[in-house]
């Protein structure tokens, strides 16, 4: 008896439990509907602009490297050589010949003061044969000597000029080789590499120096395979690097390679520009952009667009008959605050530019605003 009473008490109460959830919801479907109905009916209020028809730019976008314009590396013309001074360092700014190392010399000063004996030898030589030669001529005019022994000292004369002149030669190569033991500054510029200290061994076929000059700098970066036609020598182009972010540099297009690497499918392109203050430095990271051509497209306002959040795919609202149609699109350029609408808008349509997120397809607009306002303007 007592549990059919405790089993009624429970069922009265669940009973009672879903008498009072039901009235609840009932209660909230009743407000909703009572102040949704009126809403989704009354208009929205949006602005507009018309999209039109506008001249645009293709413009190529690439990320290339600054190099200097210009690099040579600096060899020893006397290789294997030990090096006795070193007079520049990295980053030292040098001028066409001045010296940036020397390599011993000991051996070659030896070769030079034989050499030097020899010449003084042989200038003793010419001199000796000289005076001979005048005296005999002398005697062989007053009949003294025979003509055979005048011939005999001109030979020695001439044998003796001959002595001198090899002589001669021998020290300027002697005097030559001693300077190319000299490492000198091929061009102006700064020392960019060094490869060699006092003490070292100058390696043959390999450089002991890097010279170079961003007094001039090129540009250089890859265009693919579509964009390797439209890239042309003379093309104007602007230049930003991250060390200077309000500073935009100009230069032309000077190379494109005639060639594709098989491995990239791209081609190199060089740019080239003054530098006369030396903000552009090599190594640094260079945006670079340039006009590959113009056409002419359909433009509406940036802030019109909206994103499928499931999809990712664009769309916007454009006005028609007083309501609101859904219109997916395909962008093409972006410039600033203008974009280009490949599919799904065509010009003169009103786009909606503000309000359009409390809209839904086919709800009801108020058009508020200028519809013939420039888009980007």
């Amino acid at each position: 008896m007592s549990a059919r009473r405790i089993s009624g008490r429970s069922w009265a109460a669940a009973l009672a439990i879903l008498f009072a959830a039901v009235t609840a919801v009932n209660l909230v479907r009743a407000r909703f509907a009572g102040q949704g109905a009126p809403a989704a009916e009354a208009p929205v209020p949006v602005e507009t602009v018309r999209a039109r028809t506008q001249s645009l730019e293709e413009v190529g976008e690439w990320t290339g490297d600054v190099r200097p314009g210009e690099e040579v590396d600096v060899y020893a013309k006397v290789p294997g050589k030990v090096v006795r001074a070193v007079y520049a360092d990295e980053g030292d700014e040098v001028h066409k010949g001045d010296l940036l190392a020397e390599l011993e010399t000991g051996e070659i000063r030896a070769r030079l003061a034989e050499a030097e004996a020899g010449v003084a030898a042989a200038q003793a030589g010419r001199e000796l044969a000289e005076k001979e030669w005048a005296r005999v001529s002398r005697l062989f005019e007053e009949g003294a000597v025979s003509r055979q022994e005048r011939d005999r000292m001109e030979a020695r004369l001439r044998d003796a000029a001959a002595r001198l002149q090899a002589a001669r030669a021998v020290l300027r190569r002697l005097r030559v080789l001693r300077a190319d033991h000299r490492v000198t500054a091929t061009m102006d510029g700064y020392v960019s590499a060094r490869w060699i200290d006092p003490g070292g061994t100058a390696p043959p076929g390999r450089p002991l120096f890097r010279i170079s000059s961003d007094r001039r700098v090129k540009i250089l970066f890859h265009a693919n395979e579509e964009e390797f036609p439209r890239v042309r020598e003379g093309t104007a182009v602007r230049i930003r690097v991250d060390a200077h972010p309000d500073r935009v540099f100009s230069g032309r297009v000077a190379v494109v390679h005639p060639t594709l690497d098989p491995a990239t499918r791209t081609a190199q392109v060089e740019v080239r520009l003054e530098n006369p203050d030396r903000l552009l430095r090599g190594g640094m990271f260079a945006r670079v952009s340039l006009v590959l051509g113009r056409h002419t497209g359909v433009v509406v306002p940036r802030d019109s667009l909206q994103t499928d959040p499931g999809t990712g795919r664009y769309y916007l609202y454009v006005v028609r008959d007083g309501r609101a149609v859904l219109r997916n699109v395909r962008l093409g350029i972006a410039r600033e605050d203008r974009v280009e609408i490949l599919d799904g808008v065509a010009a003169g349509e009103e786009v909606v530019v503000r309000g359009q997120n409390r809209l839904a397809h086919g709800r009801r607009v108020t058009v508020q605003g200028a519809a013939d306002e420039e888009p980007g303007a």
